[in-house]
């Protein structure tokens, strides 16, 4: 077996609430969780630097990149950046782009709690508008307006690439 064919990834908690990251056997990549202590919002066409509270080691020669996961492709939840590279020891951050033109994106760490909340905010926002003439909405409208992913799903993979040391040369055109 050649050196390059085998990897070792160590992770740490840069915070004691985080997840270290999970792979299952036939797995490309390893599934990276949101570390938040609040629900993040990601307005449409924005893009939010989300925390892991992970940092990692990986074997030399070893880089890992991280793609969107099935889950959040199919709600338009695209990762932004992805080049994690070997010498880094810092808290990996996810950065995720709201491909939604007309949804908002809740990380939620309560869906019960977070569509509740929503339906304050706009029971509020009645009541200010109309006064005691409000008598009540149709709440799911409302919520229709938001996509609400729980934290308890990963937010993005990281894929182990081989990329050995090389060099480069410059020659005229």
């Amino acid at each position: 077996m050649n050196e390059w064919e085998t990897y070792h990834i160590t992770f740490a908690k840069t915070n004691p609430k985080a997840i270290i990251p999970t792979k299952e056997d036939g797995d490309a990549g390893w599934d990276v969780y949101a570390c938040i202590d609040h629900d993040y919002t990601i307005a449409p066409l924005t893009t939010r630097l989300i925390p892991t509270g992970i940092a990692y080691e990986i074997t030399e020669g070893w880089h890992l990149i991280a793609f969107e996961r099935g889950s959040t492709a199919k709600i338009s939840m695209k990762r932004s950046a992805g080049i994690c590279d070997n010498i880094f020891r810092g808290q990996i951050q996810a950065f995720l782009y709201n491909g939604n033109p007309d949804k908002t994106v809740i990380l939620s760490l309560n869906e019960e709690a977070t569509k509740q909340r929503i339906i304050k905010k706009y029971e509020k926002y009645l009541r200010k508008k109309y006064g005691e003439e409000y008598r009540g909405f149709n709440e799911q409208k409302f919520l229709d307006r938001y996509i609400i992913y729980p934290v308890s799903k990963a937010i993005i993979q990281l894929v182990p690439v081989y990329s050995p040391n090389g060099t480069s040369s410059e020659k005229p055109y």
